[in-house]
């Protein structure tokens, strides 16, 4: 059985930090400077998202719901 997956795309403002948001969760949206930030905020911010959902919690905290992250490749350099 494939996972559900929950896309988290990433974007570079440059002098300004990085951008994410989510076609999977409507109205899913945030930002901080760095892409690490980014991106534990971004999976922290899923969770709480889903806190009215929760059999799509459930299935992330036992791995039948995934999360994704995309990265543009013009930026793809700067992350580790």
């Amino acid at each position: 059985m494939t996972p559900e997956t929950i896309r988290i795309l990433h974007t570079e403002y440059p002098g300004h930090g990085w951008g994410f948001e989510s076609p999977d969760l409507a109205g899913f949206v945030g930002g901080v400077q760095t892409y690490e930030a980014a991106h534990r905020e971004a999976e922290e911010a899923v969770a709480f998202h889903l806190e009215d959902e929760p059999d799509r919690l459930a299935a992330l905290r036992d791995g039948r719901l995934v999360i994704v992250h995309y990265v543009p490749e013009r930026a793809a350099g700067l992350v580790a």
